[in-house]
């Protein structure tokens, strides 16, 4: 057929004379959708023609679809040979205007292809949107594009949980407005672990559980910091907090409802809390350093929490003086930086004089020191129980060196005497009575079934002792009072061995038919005899 080559014009054309265009917003299509509207393309056809533009000289006999890959792609399933167009002149930037805002107007079009059409509208050459004039085109709000928009800066591993429907759009837009460092680790913390059909399954969990933890792990206030908010020179690449439009309070498009100014950029945030304490100290050399955490500090020159006290202001007196001793100043007080914990950066009055009698009297120091010994003694206990540990997973590395196939008598004994020892005194039991070692409803103590089993093990040949091993891995399995389900270890036992477990139960079943019934006497009645 003859290729039409004006503009605005109305025609078929053959689906090989057309090709998609790279710069469509939408990639994304459903397909149980694309399958519903090409059985309706098969009885229907295409009802609304498909807008295409002639493609570049260097492909003159093509045209490129504008608006209606959805068809385009559904009339391929259908089995057309032909679809209605309507052929129109347009640049590119035209043609790119069209297919996001024709596009962004559909009801299903993926958050993240919708996400990609704003950004497009706004990289287009002088076009002039911004987020107010998409609102407007669109129908929508600000913060709607706003929040949209984020999604484009999602890392791939998230967006690619959000292109397979795994993660809901609520959470990706919680995800989308954090630094690319927090958005992995809060990808995870989306998901939890739930038993089901056999099995732990990944769920998703309430979109408010993801808001807590990004609010206790990823929003850090802002108003308690001890740096200047508006201070620039502080990271100079960051700039202000003032003027940064991660902080809740900047961007008030992106956070609504956040009723806290807080900084959603933790690396950023401690980078600005460590200039600030190297700063401090810079300014003042003999500024005391003190960590807020237990243990041993990381630096020498840092107190550790147990050997100084804060010394802050107090209202309770008795007799005109201060009752506690933290309220009480003394001549060694001096000013320290606290150098980690949340509380890093603030400065302090504290006493770290250990002579000090107000702030450590003798029976406290006698406290710290007997403390001292006790955690003295109980890492020298710690590092004597890792050695042994570790001797004995040498051990155990040396042994699996040695070990080799088919196994011999007596590593096979070994592996029967490993299968047994791991079982539960109920499933030894079991066992025990299954293979006739105790009879009746008696029930010895653990010590005798594991040395009847124990004798077993020794007066068993190979094969013995390969059926005792797997007896004792199903021995479980074999008392659950229901039917054998697919999956669980008779099952699979059954599988591997070739056993068919519906032959068996069909011989059962058979066998209790042939028993002689039991016969009950009624009153005023013979018993009926058996035809």
């Amino acid at each position: 057929m003859a290729t039409a080559t004006v503009a605005n014009e109305y025609c078929n054309l053959s689906l090989q004379e057309l090709r998609e265009s790279p710069t469509n917003p939408r990639q994304h299509f459903e397909e149980n959708a694309l399958r519903e509207l090409a059985e309706s393309i098969k009885t229907q056809g295409v009802l609304s023609p498909i807008l295409v533009r002639s493609l570049p000289e260097n492909f003159p006999e093509h045209f490129e679809i504008v608006t209606g890959a959805r068809r385009f792609r559904a009339a391929q399933l259908a089995g057309l040979d032909t679809v209605p167009v309507r052929i129109v002149s347009l640049p590119d930037n035209e043609a790119l205007e069209v297919q996001v805002v024709e596009n962004l107007q559909r009801s299903e079009i993926h958050p993240l292809d919708e996400a990609r059409g704003f950004r497009a509208l706004l990289q287009l050459d002088g076009a002039g949107y911004d987020i107010h004039k998409i609102s407007v085109k669109i129908g929508k709000t600000p913060n709607y594009v706003a929040t949209r928009l984020k999604l484009t800066e999602l890392v791939p591993e998230v967006a690619e949980a959000f292109l397979k429907d795994g993660l809901a759009i609520g959470h990706a837009l919680l995800i989308a407005k954090l630094p690319e460092g927090m958005q992995k680790e809060a990808l995870s913390q989306a998901y939890a672990s739930a038993w089901g059909d056999g099995k732990h399954e990944r769920v998703l969990r309430p979109i408010a559980s993801l808001q807590a933890w990004i609010e206790q792990h990823v929003f850090l206030q802002l108003d308690k910091v001890p740096f200047s908010k508006d201070d620039a020179t502080l990271v100079p690449e960051a700039g202000s907090c003032l003027d940064c439009p991660k902080r809740t309070g900047f961007n008030k498009l992106l956070f609504p409802d956040t009723q806290r100014d807080s900084c959603t950029d933790p690396c950023c945030f401690n980078k600005k809390l460590d200039q600030h304490v190297a700063r401090q100290i810079e300014a003042a050399p003999r500024l005391m350093q003190i960590s807020t955490a237990w243990g041993k500090p990381q630096s020498e020159t840092v107190l550790g929490r147990g050997r100084w006290v804060p010394i802050t202001l107090g209202s309770e007196r008795k007799n005109g003086k201060q009752v506690r001793p933290e309220n009480v100043h003394c001549k060694s007080a001096v000013k320290a930086i606290v150098v980690d914990g949340v509380e890093k950066g603030q400065t302090v009055r504290v006493c770290a004089d250990s002579k000090c009698s107000t702030h450590f009297p003798a029976e406290t120091q006698k406290r710290r020191k007997q403390h001292e010994v006790d955690r003295a003694q109980v890492r020298q206990r710690n590092e004597a129980e890792q050695k042994l540990v570790a001797l004995r997973h040498r051990v155990l590395s040396e042994v699996l060196k040695k070990v080799s196939v088919p196994f011999k008598q007596g590593p096979l004994q070994l592996v029967a005497f490993l299968a047994v020892k791991g079982l539960t005194y109920q499933q030894s039991l079991r066992l025990a009575k299954r293979r006739r070692l105790i009879t009746g409803g008696d029930e010895p103590l653990l010590e005798v079934v594991e040395k009847k089993l124990a004798a077993l093990i020794k007066e068993s040949d190979d094969v013995q002792l390969a059926r005792l091993i797997v007896e004792a891995g199903l021995i479980e399995s074999a008392a659950l009072p229901r039917e054998i389900e697919k999956g669980e270890t008779l099952q699979l036992a059954a599988h591997v061995y070739g056993v068919d477990i519906a032959t068996i139960r069909d011989g059962a079943a058979r066998e209790q038919k042939t028993k002689p019934g039991k016969t009950k006497a009624k009153t005023g009645n013979k018993p009926k005899r058996a035809s």
